[in-house]
């Protein structure tokens, strides 16, 4: 199966692409890649500015202990999310696009429904497991009570959500699977908090502002679910299911241990300051850590057509083209993230006193996790790629390693330095992870994933 990789399958027409050999193919697919990563990047803007609005609106209404309550309810559904997904979500954009490369219709229906029937029934389980433990363990701050329940309804709509998304994603629609997600949602919730902020006024409090989010999510939910619909093709809806069940877990119990350990070093800061320095500095490191997320959008924009581009080169043993693409992929990463960095730094303090001069005190933190956010730039894909060649299991050890790096030390820094200590146990293990998958992809594929490969 070695050599140059076959069109990919347009599913909806039921023929190969009509792509060009050659280098005219690779023409063809940065082409692709830059429509894709363009438009994903352009979601990922308009949602970080929407967030942007409703979180303004928010610190102003709440107050620092408002939002806090609001940011840690918000962290509790995150965290439950990752047992809700199972690991699927990773595995759905795989599967799909390795099938749909070598025309396996029956396998992508068979692996769709599967997993929307599977997340459906976990997810339910994990919300409900979640928000008793949380009460029992006392682990809901004062006055938080209402808000984290609400919260909990958020734990099954999104990762519905999420997994018809990933399927979309996978039949190559890379745009389209993040509608939902990052247009729809967002807008959504802002109208709602909006909307609400004017009828209740005083009375709009943070259990309020966690249920216009539950509100948007519904209507996220059949958006998705509308989607998927229009874009799964009529021979794929046609074919005889092919399921897998135990195959599936098994491959994605590694990818639900990487994801959790991803969500562990994005929400775990901010659960352990809320516990251990209250919410009031929980609310002000969320502001700070928001603002970096800015930099991950190019990640995530660079990623969304990478994953399933990855994953058909990797089952058509393109070795060539896989090493092309990921080093071209670091470059892209790398190049946008420095310029947003840099901004952080210089007006970070201006930009923070937006959302009210008592969050400036969280400059410090925004200033090393963008230094942690640039670290794994430097990694580029690496773990991406990692995951989209079943080397999943790989993945999870360099994960794991940075995840419980993070929690021990923000267990040790927190008490001490407060929201510093969060930002430095986040950013070194953010930075700890990447040198790690770099690593391994190295060792695993023979490739060097980052942006100083030599090659063309």
């Amino acid at each position: 199966m070695a050599g140059r990789s076959p069109a990919p399958a347009d599913l909806t027409e039921g023929r190969p692409l009509a792509t060009p050999e050659g280098g005219s193919a690779q023409r063809y697919w940065r082409m692709t890649f830059a429509r894709s990563a363009t438009g994903t990047f352009g979601l990922r803007i308009f949602d970080a500015g929407v967030t942007v609005l409703i979180t303004l609106l928010l610190a102003r209404m709440l107050g620092a202990a408002g939002f806090g309550v609001f940011s840690y309810a918000l962290a509790w559904a995150a965290l439950l999310g990752v047992p809700a997904m199972l690991g699927l979500e990773q595995l759905v954009v795989r599967g799909v696009a390795a099938a749909a490369a070598q025309r396996a219709d029956g396998r992508v229906r068979g692996m769709v429904g599967w997993s929307i029937r599977t997340i459906a029934i976990v997810s339910v389980v994990c919300a409900l497991t979640g928000g008793v433990f949380a009460a029992l363990a006392g682990l809901i701050p004062p006055g938080g009570e209402l808000a984290l329940w609400i919260a909990m309804l958020l734990v099954p709509l999104t990762a519905l959500a999420r997994v018809m998304q990933a399927a979309i994603r996978g039949l190559e629609h890379v745009v389209a699977g993040f509608l939902s997600e990052l247009a729809l949602m967002p807008i959504l919730s802002l109208v709602f908090v909006g909307f609400g902020a004017a009828l209740f006024g005083q009375e709009f409090d943070a259990a309020a502002a966690v249920g216009a989010h539950v509100l948007a999510a519904i209507v996220g939910l059949a958006g998705a679910l509308w989607l998927l619909a229009r874009h799964l093709p009529g021979r794929v809806r046609e074919a005889v299911p092919v399921t897998h069940p135990r195959e599936w877990l098994t491959a994605a119990m590694p990818l639900l241990f990487i994801t959790g350990a991803h969500v562990v070093n994005r929400q775990t800061d901010v659960v352990m300051l809320g516990a251990l320095e209250g919410v009031a500095a929980a609310g002000v490191y969320a502001v700070a850590a928001r603002g970096v997320q800015l930099i991950t959008f190019v990640t995530y924009a660079v990623h969304a057509p990478l994953a399933p581009r990855v994953a058909a080169l990797y089952a058509t043993s393109d070795k060539a083209a896989l090493q092309r693409v990921l080093a071209t992929s670091a470059r892209v990463i790398l190049g946008a993230s420095i310029p947003l960095a840099i901004l952080f730094a210089l007006l970070g303090p201006w930009l923070l006193s937006l959302f009210g001069e008592e969050f400036v005190a969280g400059f410090p933190a925004l200033v090393i996790l963008s230094a942690g956010q640039l670290a794994a730039a430097v990694a580029g894909p690496a773990g991406l790629a990692l995951m989209m060649t079943n080397h999943e299991r790989v993945a999870a050890v360099g994960t794991g390693i940075g995840a419980t790096v993070n929690v021990v030390l923000n267990l040790l820094l927190i008490p001490q330095y407060g929201l510093t200590g969060a930002a430095t146990a986040t950013a070194a293990a953010t930075g700890l992870t990447s040198v790690i998958h770099i690593w391994m992809v190295r060792r695993r594929l023979g490739i060097n994933a980052t942006a100083f490969w030599r090659g063309r």
